[in-house]
């Protein structure tokens, strides 16, 4: 179910914002580019070493935006949950 939720997420966002964003970006110098390649590259990095201190540190997946999913109903509870 994660895989069609994520996949599902991406084609909407590439449906609506990907094309006024290529023009945005298409527009720019190669300076802000850069800056704007570096800002998301850090964001990442960050997540992930987020992510990854939680998951040793409780020693399981990060299952926090299962549970907001499955509380709102938008997944079903699985049967041995």
């Amino acid at each position: 179910m994660t895989s069609i939720g994520f996949s599902f997420i991406i084609t909407k966002f590439m449906h609506q914002f990907f094309i006024p964003l290529m023009d945005i970006v298409s527009k720019l110098t190669i300076r802000p580019v850069i800056k704007l390649f570096r800002l998301t590259y850090i964001l990442m990095i960050f997540d992930f070493f987020i992510s990854f201190y939680r998951m040793y540190k409780n020693r399981r997946l990060n299952e926090r935006w299962k549970k907001q999913l499955i509380k709102s109903k938008i997944i079903p509870k699985p049967e041995n949950g």
